[in-house]
């Protein structure tokens, strides 16, 4: 495999941390191009499933309100089919399980969460957008494998306060939550000194604010860390906020993830430099 044609050669010379670059680039494209899995870890994805659909399933039956989106048959969606589209309606009675299942992240993107962070052993992670939880779970199970501590953001209200009770036995120095605007509590992040390993971002996707959020998560960030940011074609605005991320300065390597039924690339992924 041939990990250079991907990397930022002028970058990657000037590095002080080429091996482990090195390290970081190669895994992520064995990852994300091969998916190639040992007995343990078809074991540990089998659970993962089966604790997804347990999760589900035990959602309380209340019903929230959200936009509905329609695809070229004229069927129901419940996120953007094409960049910019306008909502058909809003639907105020939705059963959240249901909303759950059509907006929740993908098994297939989940995985590659939960694998990038066991094999690259990736310990401070941060999550922007908690929603439900459900990508959560994926970030949570890869902790118990490396030891790390996870941080995770979310802004909506009613979606905040129930992830709250659905995770409320987590809530320990390995995992904690807050219910706030990314930009505060990357802020006050940085003016704690924190680093960070590796940072899933499926927060607000209008431009100014994920450029905001990334050039604070750059400096974060230590060498050959990790970014994954979801829904890069959700709009022209993500699209544009991705192009401007993969040639920011201090990016040795970026790339674009497209798994089970997508059509287009559904993640973007960088890796810091030194």
């Amino acid at each position: 495999m041939n990990i250079f044609g991907a990397v930022r050669k002028e970058r990657f010379i000037k590095s002080k941390n080429k091996m482990e670059i090195i390290k970081t680039v190669f895994t992520v494209e064995r990852t994300i191009r091969y998916a190639l899995l040992s007995k343990k870890e078809k074991d540990e994805i089998y659970s993962l499933e089966r604790k997804r659909e347990i999760f589900i399933r035990n959602l309380p039956d209340i019903t929230i309100s959200h936009k509905i989106y329609l695809d070229k048959k004229g069927q129901e969606r419940y996120g953007r089919i094409y960049p910019d589209q306008k909502p058909q309606r809003i639907s105020q009675n939705t059963p959240l399980i249901k909303w759950v299942l059509r907006s929740s992240i993908p098994h297939s993107y989940g995985i590659l969460l939960y694998l990038l962070i066991s094999r690259l052993n990736k310990v401070a992670i941060l999550e922007l957008g908690t929603g439900i939880g459900v990508s959560t779970l994926y970030l949570l199970e890869a902790m118990k494998r490396t030891g790390g501590n996870l941080d995770s953001i979310e802004i909506w209200d009613a979606i905040a306060k129930l992830h709250m009770s659905l995770f409320k036995g987590h809530s320990n120095k390995k995992y904690n939550f807050f219910h706030a605007r990314s930009q505060d509590v990357l802020s006050t992040l940085l003016q704690s000194k924190r680093s960070l390993d590796f940072v899933f971002h499926d927060g607000s996707h209008q431009y100014k604010d994920v450029l905001a959020d990334m050039r604070i998560i750059m400096r974060l960030l230590k060498p050959a860390g990790i970014v994954v940011f979801d829904d890069i074609n959700i709009s022209t605005q993500m699209q544009a906020a991705w192009k401007e991320i993969s040639l920011m300065q201090g990016v040795i390597y970026a790339t674009t993830i497209t798994a089970g039924d997508n059509k287009f690339p559904k993640m973007g992924l960088i890796v810091r430099g030194s």
